[in-house]
């Protein structure tokens, strides 16, 4: 039983790792590819659209990442609640689905931030 454990407190860690150092990078190349080919593709509300869903990817890992980094400071966090839960999952959530919006490899990557984002909360914060 304590194998288990240990195998799943592993995984948690290497998809935390792989998360915080994906999630920005897709969602810097996203809107790299976004800005460069398809934005004068698309319509304005596509447009708007798909760049809301970086920004909300982008906060979402930010909120993680600064909580992260709280933590490994040392400093407290008691002032963070299973609302920050539900306001971090939900971001995350709203940023995958209106990557839809976009198309071609500006549509994969910010999809795929998006998913590596709801990864990473699956892996920090569900027991």
């Amino acid at each position: 039983m304590i194998m288990g454990a240990r195998i799943e407190n592993i995984t948690r860690a290497a998809v935390a790792l792989a998360a915080i150092l994906g999630v920005p990078l897709l969602t810097v190349l996203a809107s790299l590819a976004w800005s460069r080919r398809e934005r004068t593709e698309l319509p304005l509300w596509r447009n708007a659209l798909g760049a809301a869903s970086m920004t909300t990817t982008a906060t979402s890992w930010l909120m993680v990442f600064l909580l992260i980094l709280l933590k490994l400071a040392g400093w407290s966090t008691r002032f963070y609640t299973p609302n920050w839960d539900a306001a971090i999952f939900y971001t995350a959530a709203a940023g995958t689905c209106l990557a839809l919006t976009l198309k071609g490899p500006a549509r994969l990557r910010a999809l795929a931030a998006g998913a590596l984002m709801v990864a990473l909360f699956y892996a920090i914060s569900v027991p």
